[in-house]
Order: C-alpha cells, then sequence, then structure tokens
C-alpha cells in the first residue's frame, strides 16, 4: 500500500471542502438538510484527524479554531452537567463536535490550498437567487418553489415558521458584493447592493434591520481608509439611493409602516408602550436575569431557557398565561442568552472567543484581511452583544457562526500554492 498516497487523500480535491461548504448555505432554508454537506465535512475531518494524526493540525489555523471551539464548547459541557433538561443540554453540547471536525477538514486543507475565489461567486448566486425567488413572491403570491407569503409578510424560499431571510441577506451580501467589486462589475454589485436593502426593509424583520446598521458601522470601523477616501463620491451616490430606495419600500408596504409604529411606540417611555414596541421582549428579559441570577455559575444548560421558562417567570406572565405555550424558546438578547444557559462560564468564553477572532484578524497580512473583511463584518454582526432576534446556542445559528469562523481563519493566512506533504516519508515505489 502506498501509505503516503493513501494519507494525502483528503488533500487531493482541495475544492471539495468549499463545494460542501456552499452546499451548507444552499440549503439552510430546507431544514435539516443542511446537516447533510455538514455531516460531510465533519467525516472528512475525522478521516483527517485518523490518518494524519495532529501533527498537520497543529498548523496556526486548525490550531486557533481549536481554541476557539474550545472556548465555545467548555462552557457548554460544564453547564450540562446539572441541566433543567440534560438530554436536551447534552445533545446540543455534543453535537457542537460537528464543527470542530468539519474545521479540522476545512483549515487542514486551506493551510495548503489557496482557497477557492469561485465560493464567492456561488454564494452571489444562492443571494441573488434567493433575491430573485423573494420578488416573485412579492409579485405572485408564492415563490419559485411555491411556497406562499405568511399574511403581509414575505420571507421567500425560507417558508413560513422561521424568518430568517432577512438576517442572513445581511450576513452573507457582503461575501457578494466584496467579489463582484473586487471584479469590476461596479453596476451589478450596486444594483445587489440596492436590492439587498430593499429586500431587507421590505421583509420586516427587526433584527435584520439592527444586523444591517452594525454591518455598515462596522464595515467603516474596518475598511481601510484609503479605499473609504478613494471612493467617497461612489459611497455618497449609493447613500442617497439606499435612502431614497428605502423611503420607497416603507411607502408602498403598510407592513412595514406597522413595525415601524410599533417601534416608535418605545418613545413613549412606559413599561407597556416598550414592552409592546419589543414585541413581549420585557417579561422575557426580566425572566432570563432571573434565571441567571439564581444558576450565576453555569446556568440552566444549553438550549434549557424555555423549560426552565415557567419556574422563574413572573405572575401574569404572557409567555405562560397562554396553555399552548410553555415558555419563551430563547431570551431573545445575546448577552442574556449566553449568562442564563451558561453562566459566567459562558460569557467568559464568549469573551475569549471574541479576542482570539480579534487577534486572528489583527495578525493576518493585510492582504488577507481584505479578503476576510466580509466574514468579519458577518462575525461581528452576529455577536454583537445587543442581538435580539436568534438563538447563539440554536443549530441554526451555531451553523451560521461557525461556517464564518471556518472561512475566516482559512482566509487568514498567506495565499500559498499546493506542496507536498513533508510530515509523510515517501514510499519506496514513489521514488522509482
Amino acid at each position: 500500500m502506498n501509505v503516503a498516497r493513501e494519507i494525502a487523500w483528503p488533500y487531493r480535491w482541495p475544492d471539495l471542502p468549499a463545494a460542501l461548504l456552499l452546499a451548507c448555505i444552499a440549503l439552510l432554508p430546507f431544514a435539516r438538510l443542511v446537516e447533510v454537506p455538514l455531516a460531510g465535512l465533519a467525516m472528512g475531518g475525522l478521516f483527517l484527524t485518523w490518518r494524519c494524526g495532529f501533527a498537520r493540525l497543529a498548523t496556526p489555523g486548525p490550531r486557533i479554531f481549536t481554541w476557539m471551539f474550545l472556548s465555545f464548547c467548555i462552557p457548554m459541557l460544564v453547564a450540562s452537567i446539572d441541566a433543567v433538561n440534560p438530554s436536551k443540554s447534552w445533545l446540543t453540547s455534543l453535537g457542537v463536535l460537528r464543527y470542530l471536525l468539519a474545521g479540522f477538514w476545512v483549515l487542514g486543507t486551506y493551510s495548503r490550498h489557496r482557497f477557492p475565489d469561485w465560493f464567492a461567486a456561488g454564494v452571489t448566486a444562492i443571494v441573488s437567487f434567493w433575491l430573485v425567488d423573494l420578488a416573485w413572491q412579492a409579485a405572485s403570491g408564492t415563490d419559485l418553489l411555491g411556497m406562499p407569503r405568511a399574511e403581509q409578510r414575505l420571507n421567500g424560499v425560507f417558508g413560513n415558521h422561521h424568518y430568517q431571510l432577512g438576517p442572513m441577506l445581511v450576513l452573507l451580501l457582503p461575501i457578494a458584493l466584496a467579489w463582484l467589486y473586487r471584479r469590476q462589475y461596479t453596476h451589478v454589485a450596486n444594483f445587489l447592493l440596492l436590492a439587498g436593502f430593499a429586500a431587507v426593509i421590505g421583509i420586516g424583520t427587526r433584527n435584520a434591520w439592527l444586523m444591517a446598521s452594525v454591518s455598515v458601522l462596522v464595515y467603516i470601523s474596518l475598511a481601510p481608509r484609503s479605499a473609504l477616501v478613494a471612493q467617497r463620491a461612489r459611497i455618497a451616490g449609493l447613500a442617497v439611493a439606499v435612502s431614497a430606495i428605502g423611503l420607497i419600500v416603507v411607502w408602498q408596504s403598510p407592513y412595514v409602516q406597522q413595525r415601524i409604529a410599533q417601534s416608535a411606540r418605545a418613545l413613549e417611555a412606559n413599561t407597556p408602550a416598550v414592552d409592546e414596541a419589543l414585541t413581549l421582549r420585557l417579561p422575557i428579559w426580566q425572566t432570563a436575569w432571573h434565571m441567571a441570577l439564581e444558576h450565576p455559575i453555569n446556568g440552566v444548560g444549553p438550549r434549557g431557557f424555555r423549560f426552565a421558562y415557567a419556574e422563574f417567570a413572573p405572575p401574569g406572565d404572557p409567555w405562560v398565561a397562554n396553555p399552548a405555550w410553555i415558555g419563551a424558546y430563547h431570551p431573545h438578547q445575546l448577552m442574556l442568552e449566553v449568562w442564563s444557559e451558561t453562566g459566567v462560564i459562558g460569557l467568559i468564553g464568549l469573551g475569549l472567543l471574541v479576542s482570539l477572532l480579534h487577534r486572528a484578524y489583527v495578525r493576518a497580512p493585510s492582504a488577507q484581511r481584505v479578503a476576510m473583511l466580509p466574514y468579519a463584518i458577518a462575525l461581528v454582526t452576529l455577536l454583537f452583544p445587543l442581538n435580539t432576534g436568534y438563538a447563539m446556542y440554536s443549530s441554526f445559528w451555531s451553523t451560521i457562526l461557525w461556517w464564518n469562523i471556518m472561512i475566516f481563519l482559512a482566509l487568514a493566512g498567506p495565499a500559498r500554492s499546493p506542496e507536498p506533504d513533508r510530515t509523510v516519508p515517501p514510499h519506496p515505489q514513489d521514488a522509482s
């Protein structure tokens, strides 16, 4: 048997991990189908670790990825020890191991090969399809796959149950725009930016509006100053166009008008009005606060919030009063979720994860930072402390988080050409 060739097989198809990563995004709207390419990545990482050992994984990319993963996973495991729902928490905690194995293959491969440029083109195609699909749904009442709009709300290919299209557009648009501008498809990029902004506003997911605002601020903070100055006229023109598009969407959409009016009630500065503006978030946050104070060290366990909700809910809580509900599914606030479900240990782990991401970005060569920027924007947006719309420990959003981290780190190292594996001695037959 040719041992060298057998061990090196995971590196022989350097485009395969990127293709599976792209498939994860393409299959996100279809419930658990995303687990198929994710399982492929995890199995590749498992085989790579088994065949090559940990020597190959001791390179900077896999090493820092492992530390990031441990900062996320260890608090979950500790919180699961005395969780309110042990089976749910242990299943959630052990399930994240698939991201570690997937990262081993991705970063093991792209420590030897350059991350393919066609990947961003694939993301651009997916985002473009989502926008076309959404426009068709707005015009005809059903999307291209036959999914109807949910009353006044648009959600495109994501269906009527999980309103994730707005946030996903916010996270993926920077990747598509960066690729188009780099390829000098300026007019196409400008059109996609305006179409994407109109879609995010028109969908009416207010957390997506917050995420979009954070993304713009992060871009202004991280983009090279020379680029901002050189493109100031175009940026100003796009800002005017975006504002005009936004006003048109608001004028044409009664649903968006209702969402804005609901949000404006917070200005009345009294508890019932603020609670209505926040869609009954105040009792959820109050319950999460009490839960965290009662379990400050390691929380109630990952995804255990809803199972402990009734115990800590105040009298008259609307999420308990309704017999059809067992309580809110998650705290709808990132820091409260981490504290209530994994305690202070989880907050420390989250801080370590953020510091490691920052370190990876600032230590990367300047050319690589340009490639990493869209993913840096997505990661800051995902980990923004005031996020209110998603559960970080849920399968959907954990997948998005680690998907971004894998690619972020794959782009962090200097681009290099494929090279032979010097850790494996050549087989005698290879010399002949």
